[in-house]
C-alpha cells in the first residue's frame, strides 16, 4: 500500500461534473482538463501529506511542488485482453491500445515534466507494482523513461498487423 491519500481523478470528474461531453462512440466522458487541473490544485493548496492522483489523462501540475509522475505501461494484447474483461465498447478498446502503443500518456506527462518514471505492469499483481513504486520514491531513483517499446514488441511477436487493424474488427 501506498503511503499518502489516494484521489481517483475519474472519479472526481464525474462526481463534479468536469467533463465536456460524451464520446458516443466510445461511450466514455470527454474530460474537462481545465476543470480538473484547476481542483487538484485546489487539493494540493490545502493537504500538507503526499498525495497520489489515479487517473488515465494526464494533469499539469505546478513544478515548484516538485511532482513525480509515474505513468504505469502494459503490454497492448494483454491491455486488450484486461479491457475485454472489463466490458470495454469497442471503439475505447481501440483508442486505449494504441495510445499505449504509440506511449501518448508518458509523451504527454514527460512534455511538461523531467521528473517522469514508466513502469511495466504487464504480467505483474498489483502488489508488485506497489512495491516498485514505493522503491521509486523511497530511494529517489533517476527518473526512468523508454522501457517499452510495444511497436518492437508487437512486430516481434508478428500482432502489429493485428493491432493496426483492430478498430475495423469486432473485438
Amino acid at each position: 500500500r501506498l503511503e499518502g491519500k489516494h484521489i481517483n481523478l475519474g472519479r472526481i470528474c464525474l462526481e463534479k461534473g468536469y467533463v465536456k461531453k460524451l464520446n458516443q462512440t466510445a461511450k466514455s466522458p470527454i474530460i474537462n482538463l481545465n476543470k480538473i487541473t484547476q481542483h487538484v490544485k485546489q487539493i494540493i493548496s490545502k493537504k500538507s501529506q503526499p498525495l497520489i492522483f489515479d487517473a488515465h489523462f494526464t494533469v499539469k501540475i505546478p513544478r515548484r511542488l516538485k511532482p513525480i509522475f509515474i505513468v504505469l505501461r502494459c503490454e497492448p494484447t494483454e491491455l486488450l485482453k484486461r479491457l475485454t474483461k472489463k466490458g470495454f465498447y469497442k471503439k475505447k478498446k481501440y483508442e486505449n491500445v494504441w495510445a499505449e502503443i504509440l506511449d501518448f500518456c508518458l509523451q504527454e506527462t514527460l512534455a511538461f515534466s523531467a521528473s517522469v518514471y514508466e513502469i511495466n505492469t504487464t504480467g505483474k499483481k498489483a502488489e508488485n507494482v506497489v512495491g516498485e513504486i514505493q522503491r521509486i520514491l523511497r530511494y529517489k531513483k533517476k527518473p526512468i523513461t523508454g522501457i517499452c517499446d510495444w511497436i518492437k514488441t508487437l512486430e516481434d511477436d508478428n500482432q502489429l498487423e493485428k493491432m493496426l487493424f483492430l478498430g475495423e474488427k469486432t473485438i
